[in-house]
């Protein structure tokens, strides 16, 4: 592999060789050094999972392969995050045979393997998408056509606790109206919230069809519950997708969009779309009003609240070449400055800010025919390439012994295979009451699978939770007398309940969590005839 300057004077790094390098994200790292993550083709069969690590400059330190032994197998890695001691996740895709689960693997600050995890999926072209880590750990994975799409479920989010083990999975669109929903990002927000952006075909307000394709934005907090799942500009008949979105301390979101311009002159624009923190739409601005083809892909924030929004553009006239370029403009949308990078149609796949406000963009480029290279650049906050940093750095400090780059064999990833189990078998999610009738005692079989049904701004969220501490079992009578009240922690699969003493009559048990009842069932109780003699 060659890392290359193509210019002294501009602060571009072109990974590359005989071979695809696909670079998709980018992380600045606890030692100011970057991670990139992504794949590398050595043919149109055989490719390998890539993760990469740069000094501040750009150059390369190490690289790390992760393969299976059976060169068939193939891995891909989407995105990648990092915590503060230094140990890395990285989720993908992994494909055998046309099948296609997603993966995530975790190293350590090392690069050494500490887990990995194949999710199968219950159609035959699931993927991971991206990941983020959580305050007090654990990770939000988006996995996409995780189901069949026929059933209107393609997106799916994942809360999984420190060891890639499931909290809960809830699919995406709620709304039965939002139809080929795709979500490209998901973004931890400063409230803690989950905000998830993409694209989703909706018909407008008081039809059923057509549909169009429109923004998609939508927002959830840790516990499962949406806040809101909102298609951008469908009062408005806008047209047009939403690529990423950064969010600011008052949880306004800001979106990189592209906008279909409903008139003359007719074409595509890049966009800034702002969304509130309670999903109502606050206004979108174009960046460019006599453009076709265009797009905005990534955006970030500079230091003081600007924001650097990368778009590709191409002129009305036929003659018209297509610019990669970026955009410095204002939470409004004004432009303060506008660069013309380079003549591409292709956008970069991910921009960050770093520690000392400037940003870097990396993405995969053809310039290198048959071969894509990834290209990464970097730019301060005038929109000017960055400067060589001569000062000595220290990399890779949390790791007591010099990094060498290697191949990581995935041989051994655990491979979890009842993530459909709910959906399969919704009988494990229901409450087991037996005997029933009984004049003794009854038993209580909980369920495997806690399916939450909660509402909130007009949208009934369902999420099935695998892991919880506890739940609240009762029981009343048909009078709505409180019979029986327990906390059962989830180890506790059965509860035994004596009703000896109880009148005859019906009864009903439910299973209450985070206030919400999960799971009810009835049982009738054959009371003993008592006889009261009288002396």
């Amino acid at each position: 592999m060659d890392i290359a300057d193509t210019n002294a004077q501009q602060w571009i790094r072109i990974f590359n060789g005989d071979t695809n390098f696909m670079g998709d994200r980018i992380i600045e790292y606890y030692d100011k050094g970057y991670l990139i993550a992504g794949d590398k083709e050595t043919s149109p069969i055989y490719f390998d999972g890539w993760l990469c690590k740069t000094d501040i400059n750009g150059y390369r330190l190490w690289d790390k392969s992760f393969q299976e032994s059976d060169t068939l197998v193939k891995i891909t890695f989407t995105s990648l995050t990092a915590f503060d001691n230094g140990e890395i996740s990285l989720i993908g895709e992994r494909i055998n045979n046309g099948y296609h689960d997603p993966i995530i693997v975790k190293v350590d600050a090392c690069g050494q393997k500490q887990w990995c995890k194949i999710y199968d999926a219950i159609s035959q072209l699931g993927f991971g998408y991206d990941i983020v880590s959580l305050p007090g750990g654990g990770y939000m994975a988006l996995f996409v056509n995780w189901v069949e799409p026929q059933e209107n479920k393609p997106v799916w989010l994942f809360r999984l606790d420190d060891e890639g083990d499931i909290i809960w999975q809830q699919y995406f669109p709620q709304d039965p109206m939002f139809w080929g929903t795709s979500v490209f990002r998901i973004l931890l927000a400063p409230d803690s919230t989950i905000i998830l952006t993409g694209e989703s075909y909706t018909p407008n307000p008081g039809q059923t069809s057509p549909v169009w394709l429109r923004p998609f934005v939508a927002k959830v907090d840790m516990d499962g519950n949406v806040v809101f799942e909102l298609s951008w500009g469908r009062n408005d008949y806008l047209v047009g997708i939403a690529c990423s979105s950064i969010v600011d301390l008052k949880g306004i979101i800001y979106s990189a969009s592209a906008h279909a311009r409903p008139l003359p002159p007719y074409g595509d624009s890049p966009c800034l779309l702002t969304t509130s923190s309670s999903g109502e739409e606050i206004f979108y601005k174009d960046l460019k009003d006599s453009t076709k083809n265009a797009g905005a892909g990534v955006l970030t924030w500079f230091q003081d609240s600007t924001i650097i929004l990368n778009s590709v553009w191409k002129g009305i006239n036929p003659q018209d070449s297509t610019i990669n370029g970026v955009f410095k403009t204002d939470t409004l949308g004004n432009i303060l400055i506008e660069k013309g990078l380079f003549s591409d149609d292709q956008s970069f796949s991910d921009c960050i800010s770093t520690y000392n406000n400037k940003a870097v963009l990396i993405g995969p480029f053809g310039w290198n025919y048959p071969y894509w290279q990834t290209v990464m650049i970097k730019l301060n906050s005038d929109l000017e390439y960055d400067s060589i940093y001569t000062i000595p750095f220290t990399y890779d400090s949390l790791c007591s012994y010099p990094i060498v780059s290697d191949t990581i064999l995935l041989d051994d990833c655990e491979v979890i295979i009842a993530i459909d189990d709910p959906i399969e078998h919704p009988e494990k999610t229901i409450l087991h009451i037996y005997p029933n009738p009984s004049t003794d005692q009854i038993s209580i079989e909980l369920p495997k699978y806690l399916v939450r049904k909660s509402s909130g701004s007009g949208i009934t969220t369902t999420t099935t939770y695998h892991q919880w501490k506890e739940v609240r079992l009762e029981v009343f009578d048909i009078f709505g007398k409180l019979m029986y009240c327990n906390e059962i922690p989830q180890k506790i699969n059965t509860v035994q309940v004596d009703v000896s003493g109880w009148n005859t009559g019906m009864y009903v048990a439910r299973v209450v969590f985070m206030n919400d009842i999960v799971a009810a069932g009835k049982f009738v109780v054959n009371g003993v005839q008592r006889v009261i003699s009288v002396d």
